[in-house]
């Protein structure tokens, strides 16, 4: 399972940014509307995921599911970490 070891949070534009690993060999993947999973070109492995819109979906509770090789807890390893 992945855990989280960069986060940023833009608060102006309500985006968050999350790394598991190296992410300058990585590209896109906009398959889903809530998140845009980044991956490494050559493994195709998840390297950081954006996520449009988290502040609001975390205060309304309407976050969707994270990727299932991700294990994250918004609030003990996201929003305890970041100005919300």
């Amino acid at each position: 399972m992945l855990k989280p070891n960069f986060l940023d949070y833009d608060k102006k534009y309500d985006i968050l940014y999350i790394g598991f690993g190296d992410r300058s060999n990585s590209f896109g993947d906009e398959a889903d509307t809530d998140f845009t999973i980044m991956r490494d070109f050559a493994t195709n492995k998840i390297v950081g995921l954006i996520v449009w819109g988290f502040g609001s979906k975390y205060k309304n509770n309407t976050l969707p599911a994270w990727p299932k090789e991700i294990e994250i807890d918004p609030k003990s390893d996201i929003v305890s970490q970041i100005d919300l």
